[in-house]
């Protein structure tokens, strides 16, 4: 017998875990336009730790308020690291980054919005490489 009372369902809302498992660049047409895309393939997990794969598109615009700028701004605030010399963020170095972010259903589609980053922990080995040498 199949027990209809054990489904789980994922609950889209605030507070929803992300890891970016997969990030490429890449272009949509949209009313005969091409639009450079971002499409992330992420693991979301909600408050109740029930997980999904998703694909994520956030349309590259750098106009104040957008998504995309409010991603990358806080991006480079948590992750000031990924940022190399000529001012640009490889796509492949989002792989792995984690935060949390609101999360909804439209039109079959997953999005995400109101990014937060988790701050990665400092590598605890290099402060005690830094320590030891200061000691010698």
């Amino acid at each position: 017998m199949l027990q209809t009372n054990k489904l789980q369902h994922f609950k889209f809302g605030r507070m929803t875990y992300f890891n970016i498992n997969e990030a490429k660049e890449a272009s949509r047409h949209v009313q005969m336009q091409s639009k450079d895309v971002l499409e992330l393939n992420v693991t979301l997990t909600d408050t109740q730790g029930i997980g999904i794969d998703a694909m994520v598109t956030l349309f590259v615009d750098y106009n104040a308020g957008t998504q995309f700028n409010i991603f990358l701004t806080r991006l480079m605030q948590a992750y000031p690291q990924l940022v190399r010399a000529d001012q640009s963020i490889s796509a492949d170095s989002l792989v792995g980054v984690q935060g949390t972010a609101n999360s909804y259903s439209k039109d079959g589609y997953v999005r995400m919005s109101d990014f937060e980053f988790s701050v990665p922990a400092p590598n605890v080995d290099s402060f005690q490489m830094e320590d030891d040498n200061r000691q010698r």
